[in-house]
């Protein structure tokens, strides 16, 4: 079935008032009544995206094109909880790299503490900043200023001088499914931010970002999202191995 009808579909079982479903989509009551009225029989790809994360579903588009799709429940996964599927014993593992960066303050050049104003325990980390305005229909994060952190560099991690990451998408950065699931959950982010009757909101996850060279490397990002100055912060480090 066509993206319109589904999603028409979808909105009637809901039973929310059109009113109410403007407020979490940031579209308008008029736009939502027309699709309804059938005034209107066409809904853009992002706006049927907007409609099923505020209804909780989500979006499978299929043929490969984005004209037809179909809707699924999205499994609840507590804020700042790790994806299921990262290896057992990792956060102890990232826990204790972070015991191993603050030892490696102490530098023989004596040049080691940052001058940035950074979180406590946050000095080793590589941080990136970027603007975050999840009412926009279209997406995107600029990055707007970058840091070194004293145990890695951006350079060494993946390649990049920190003038090559000004002003870029971060979400181009990202690989495919990992840009397409923080476009999911910044949709998402107005009824949290709601809900949790706060404006800051605070997650871990890991990230697979793309190198200079092509390939993904995977960073473990906790992430601080200020949604009334429209405003977050990555702290990243890279993962440690695996492996003993």
């Amino acid at each position: 079935m066509d993206s319109y009808s589904k999603t028409v579909e979808l909105i009637k079982s809901s039973r929310v008032r059109q009113t109410e479903l403007a407020r979490r989509t940031g579209l308008t009551p008029t736009a939502i009544n027309r699709w309804l009225n059938g005034r209107v029989t066409s809904i853009r790809p992002s706006n049927v995206e907007a409609v099923a994360t505020a209804l909780g579903k989500q979006v499978i588009w299929k043929n490969n094109g984005r004209s037809e799709c179909e809707f699924r429940d999205v499994p609840e996964i507590a804020t700042g909880e790790f994806d299921q599927d990262i290896a057992k014993g990792l956060l102890d593992r990232i826990i204790e790299l972070e015991r191993k960066i603050e030892y490696s303050k102490d530098s023989p050049i004596g040049d080691s503490v940052s001058k940035i104003d950074w979180y406590v325990g946050f000095s080793g980390w590589m941080q990136l900043q970027f603007d975050l305005d999840v009412g926009r229909e279209e997406i995107s994060y600029p990055v707007r200023n970058i840091y070194d952190g004293t145990a890695y560099k951006w350079i060494d991690v993946l390649g990049y001088k920190k003038r090559d990451l000004l002003n870029i998408d971060l979400l181009s950065l990202l690989e495919s499914s990992d840009r397409d699931a923080s476009i999911q959950r910044s949709r998402e982010l107005g009824d949290l931010y709601l809900k949790m009757k706060s404006s800051v909101i605070e997650v871990d996850r890991i990230w697979k970002f793309r190198h200079a060279e092509g390939h993904y490397v995977p960073l473990f990002c906790h992430t601080r999202a200020n949604l009334e100055t429209k405003m977050a912060k990555h702290w990243c480090i890279p993962l440690p191995p695996l492996t003993n």
